[in-house]
């Protein structure tokens, strides 16, 4: 079982493509440390988290805020695509990932809660010993052997049918990956497209 996910929709309704890290429905909580400073930016989100006392943690803090745009779902992040309540923006994860035992099978869960055009993203710490990751002179992070690279997460995740859209440093310990479910293509459009073309040519 998986925790930690989060999923939402844009303020704007505009495609989640122009809207990296800004968006409508979200996922993946914790004790909403990110899930608060989405919920700014997001016309609503999804928490969702397998730990219903991680979950009391985030919604306390919502509260705390008076934040309503948001909703906490108790639950495995491998079933987000039943537990969101409509297809999202934007789905995100951070500092979780690495512990997922069957990572494809989570992003391909992921991309059945996604829109067409939406994006997954993830927050992974860097593959570097833990001893190196060091905030205020204490080591941080997972254990060594867990952590993984940002080829290893693209790998797991492509071979779920996502697509890589955006690889970036988040200093200093962590990069994010950010991937998009393929829009559909609308195969009828392009023949007859082409068959108009042909006719004009002709």
């Amino acid at each position: 079982m998986v925790g930690g996910i989060m999923a939402g929709s844009c303020r704007s309704g505009r495609s989640s493509r122009n809207q990296t890290g800004h968006g409508g429905d979200r996922s993946i909580s914790g004790d909403g440390w990110f899930t608060l400073e989405i919920a700014k930016i997001a016309r609503h989100v999804v928490a969702i988290d397998i730990d219903p006392n991680l979950l009391e943690v985030a919604r306390h803090r919502a509260k705390g805020n008076r934040m309503t745009n948001l909703d906490f779902v108790p639950g495995d992040a491998y079933a987000v695509a039943t537990l969101a309540p409509r297809p999202a923006d934007f789905v995100f994860m951070a500092n979780a990932f690495h512990g997922v035992p069957d990572q494809p099978r989570l992003a391909r869960s992921v991309g059945e809660a996604l829109k067409p055009a939406g994006r997954f993203g993830i927050v992974n710490w860097h593959r570097r010993p833990r001893e190196e990751t060091t905030i205020l002179g204490e080591p941080r992070g997972p254990r060594t052997e867990l952590r993984m690279s940002p080829e290893q997460t693209i790998r797991a995740v492509e071979a779920a049918g996502l697509k890589l859209a955006q690889l970036i440093e988040v200093p200093p310990y962590h990069y994010g990956a950010v991937f998009q479910r393929p829009e559909p293509v609308d195969v009828a459009a392009d023949v007859i497209d082409h068959a108009g073309a042909r006719r004009t040519n002709a």
